[in-house]
């Protein structure tokens, strides 16, 4: 992920967070407009919102080898920043996009809280650097704080390496429907499973293009 990375660790000022609860820090953070669509090509904050190693955040600290994401292992050490801060229509509770990354391997959750105390969080996006940026889970969020996350589900039992001199995955889009529930906690609503089909690795690194804007053919919702 060098060519990925590099800008932000020139422009991320880690704050020493130790001793300072985390409402203090999103006071820190100014707030970004619903809806919202985190494209392939968007920018971080300048300077960004990082946290120290060690900070407890309560959500998973895993990454991904493979593009299944059936291959995982727990990072302590991992980097992790605020990407996002969405005020929402609830003014009690405040959802956070977090930025996670180590060596070649990047993904983001969407946090909950409410006065700085954790409430809730779901995976929103995995990419790896191979070569260019390879996305396989992105993620949106409507006028109406409708949170979505397409998913291209890798469809082979064999692991593919997301560092793999790989041509194309055969794979299923999955669209999940969150909506933030009245104690501010993610709930899924709804679920759109399309045709599989086989996505070139250059579908996948266009950054111009996002996974949500695919024509594959609806066959489930529920």
């Amino acid at each position: 992920m060098k060519h990925y990375l590099l800008p932000l660790c020139l422009i991320l000022h880690l704050i020493a967070f130790a001793d300072e609860d985390m409402k203090n820090r999103l006071e820190e953070v100014p707030s970004t407009s619903i809806p919202f669509d985190c494209v392939k090509s968007i920018d971080y904050f300048k300077p960004a919102f990082g946290f120290s190693y060690g900070t407890d955040q309560h959500f998973s600290l895993e990454v991904y080898d493979d593009l299944g994401l059936t291959q995982k292992a727990a990072v302590p050490s991992i980097n992790y920043a605020i990407f996002r801060k969405f005020e929402l229509q609830r003014k009690e509770y405040t959802l956070v996009a977090i930025n996670m990354d180590i060596a070649e391997s990047t993904k983001k959750v969407l946090v909950t809280y409410r006065d700085g105390k954790f409430i809730d969080y779901i995976e929103s996006e995995v990419a790896w650097w191979n070569e260019k940026m390879v996305f396989i889970k992105q993620w949106r969020i409507a006028s109406n704080e409708e949170i979505v996350i397409t998913w291209l589900k890798v469809q082979s039992t064999p692991p593919i390496s997301a560092f793999s001199d790989f041509k194309s995955i055969n794979a299923q889009r999955i669209d999940m429907h969150y909506k933030i529930d009245d104690n501010g906690k993610f709930e899924l609503i709804k679920e759109i499973k399309y045709k599989p089909q086989l996505y070139p690795k250059i579908y996948l690194t266009d950054r111009s293009k996002n996974l949500w804007e695919g024509d594959e053919a609806p066959v489930e919702e529920k």
